[in-house]
């Protein structure tokens, strides 16, 4: 076995957990650094009397500020029946507030009220008529049609409070002040929403965050429920290998939290009502539970003083939040799926692997980087030498509670799933026997240190660097990531191999092209506009995503084709540009003729 010294750097040492402020100095060697060779990052922390944990990054090279709040909880910290309430918060807080959205407060609650009543019924009925269906049984007649009428009703109420409402209010109020990127994101672990505003603008974001964390308003929950089970047709349902990416995440994780969908189950998002959503909403968005942060042109001492004022405003919540339920990792052998779809051909073997948090994690993305790319092996043997596959590919993720390691790869036409199987294999396992020569390691190293740079580059990459990290447990380990990443020898990458990679903890997936086994609505169509209410759609996203329709309208199921028109429709009316907005809609119109 070849010997190889670890490389030579330098690492400033880390203060101790208790300081308030870190600083980063990222000194690369040569010309793996190139002009970021040098690149130093300052955080500041302060922690709210009431458990809210602030950070600011400073950096004064444009006078603006990325703003963000990450809550710790996602689709993991559901309950079975439940599922999809951490995505559906994230839509509502753009409903408004008893200040922001709305025109006349008190007809406002009385709309919501009647919406209660009216649909907490028609849930009542569609229950009923999902229990005959499961015993075999036609629904009373009575009952679909009180559904349908409740149904109406229900429109009907809608229709007169969004005669009240100013549905795009708090986006305006961030527009006109100079707001851009205004959105959120839900994922497995958080719930982040934000906006990059002027620095003299600062104080507006924290009344206005702190207005919907205090005040919000779940107005619209049962059309925004609609909207959600579109967005789950659209992005799952109605696309090529949604269902089948989705049915093998679930059969991987097992009854791992993870394997349930963040836009949750279509049975669960039948049945959550608008309380379901508040209850989660008082247990969940706490202020011990949230992180904000601000890169950029701010001040420490000043932002400080503002969350004081505003965010310091939020009460501490009055029940324990349960802990997330993490099963121990025992496979007791590989899983296996076999799936048809109108999609290329495709080979993916999956592993499990370690949490965010554990040392392995960095060797284990090393290791992933030595397969990765077209200078990786995978590419290089299975593609180029053995002419195998056609792509090629490996990848390492880490979350809060569990992780992932794969590797996957593309038929070449003519070669067996079964075959292009045991060369990925027996990549893995020459991996496992030996640590990579020099001049790879020299490779992986210099990757790996360049986009821990690029991810320090923007002020979004550093604010969702450490907001991920703080809702993992820890933000300094944002800043710690070269440091741990040089800590690995090229010894760890065969130990870490063994140690997880092995036959009985695999999961394999073979995908097989079937033209005839369903038609999605196409690569690139899941994102026809912005997924959260409120967020600027981009003009030309939008027309790319229009003329992808255009291309393959006739392959989209017809039950779906309204429900992206709809959501393409609602991406339209938010445009500035009046031509685009009229030459797009026009092209929406010609597609709606054709039937």
């Amino acid at each position: 076995m070849t010997t190889l010294l670890r490389p030579r750097y330098r690492v400033r040492p880390l203060p101790g957990r208790a300081a308030t402020l870190l600083a980063l100095s990222l000194l690369l060697a040569g010309a793996a650094a190139g002009p970021a060779a040098a690149q130093s990052l300052e955080v500041s922390e302060e922690v709210l009397p009431n458990g809210l944990r602030v950070l600011v990054a400073e950096r004064h090279r444009v006078p603006r500020v990325f703003c963000a709040i990450f809550v710790g909880t996602g689709a993991a910290a559901e309950k079975s029946g439940k599922t999809g309430l951490a995505h559906l918060l994230e839509h509502m807080l753009f409903k408004g507030t008893r200040a922001i959205g709305v025109l006349d407060l008190g007809k406002d609650a009385g709309f919501i009220a009647k919406a209660d009543t009216v649909m907490l019924e028609a849930y009542r009925l569609e229950q009923r008529a999902r229990d005959a269906r499961r015993r075999g049984l036609e629904p009373e007649k009575a009952d679909v049609q009180a559904i349908e009428r409740l149904r109406a009703e229900h429109k009907a109420i809608a229709a007169e409070q969004k005669k009240i409402l100013r549905s795009e209010e708090l986006w305006t109020m961030y527009l006109t002040n100079g707001g851009t990127a205004l959105n959120a994101s839900t994922g497995q672990d958080s719930t982040q929403y934000f906006v990059e505003l002027p620095a003299n603008k600062i104080e507006l974001y924290f009344w206005l965050e702190s207005d919907r964390l205090l005040n919000a308003v779940f107005r619209e929950y049962y059309f925004e429920v609609d909207v959600v089970k579109e967005e789950r047709r659209m992005r799952t349902e109605s696309t090529p290998t949604g269902m089948v990416r989705e049915e093998f995440g679930a059969s991987f994780w097992g009854g791992h939290p993870y394997h349930r969908p963040v836009v949750g189950w279509m049975a669960d998002l039948d049945v959550v009502t608008r309380q379901d959503a508040e209850d989660y909403f008082r247990l969940h968005y706490v202020p011990e539970n949230m992180t904000a942060v601000f890169v950029g042109d701010a001040k420490p001492t000043d932002v400080f003083a503002l969350a004081r004022r505003y965010l310091g405003r939020l009460p501490r919540g009055t029940r324990a939040r349960e802990a997330v339920v993490v099963p121990g990792p025992n496979p007791t052998g590989e899983k296996r799926m076999l799936a048809k779809a109108a999609a290329p051909d495709s080979v993916e073997i999956r592993w499990p692997a370690v949490a965010t948090a554990h040392p392995d994690g960095y060797a284990l993305d090393l290791l992933a980087e030595i397969f990765s790319g077209r200078s990786g092996r995978l590419y290089r043997r299975l593609v180029e030498e053995k002419k195998l596959a056609l792509e090629a590919d490996g990848s390492s993720s880490q979350s809060v509670y569990g992780g992932t390691f794969s590797v996957t790869g593309r038929p070449q036409k003519g070669v067996a799933h079964a075959d292009l199987e045991a060369a990925l294999l027996a990549e893995v396992a020459a991996a496992a026997e030996a640590p990579p020569e020099p001049a790879e390691w020299e490779r992986v190293q210099n990757a790996m240190e360049s986009r821990i740079v690029q991810g320090l580059e923007s002020n979004q990459g550093v604010a969702f660097l450490l907001g991920r990290a703080a809702v993992a447990g820890d933000w300094r380990e944002a800043t710690r990531a070269l440091e741990r990443f040089r800590a690995v020898w090229p010894e760890d990458l065969p130990r870490v191999a063994k140690a997880y990679l092995t036959p009985s903890r695999k999961a394999v997936l073979h995908l097989v092209r079937d033209a005839a086994a369903g038609r999605g609505i196409g690569p690139g169509l899941a994102d026809v506009g912005p997924g959260t209410p409120g967020a600027a759609p981009d003009v030309a996203k939008l027309e790319a995503a229009v003329a992808r329709l255009e291309a393959s309208w006739r392959e989209v199921h017809p039950a779906a084709r309204a429900g992206i028109l709809e959501r393409l429709r609602t991406a339209v009316g938010r445009l500035a540009d009046e031509r685009a907005k009229e030459a797009i809609e026009k092209r929406l119109q010609a597609l709606e003729a054709k039937g």
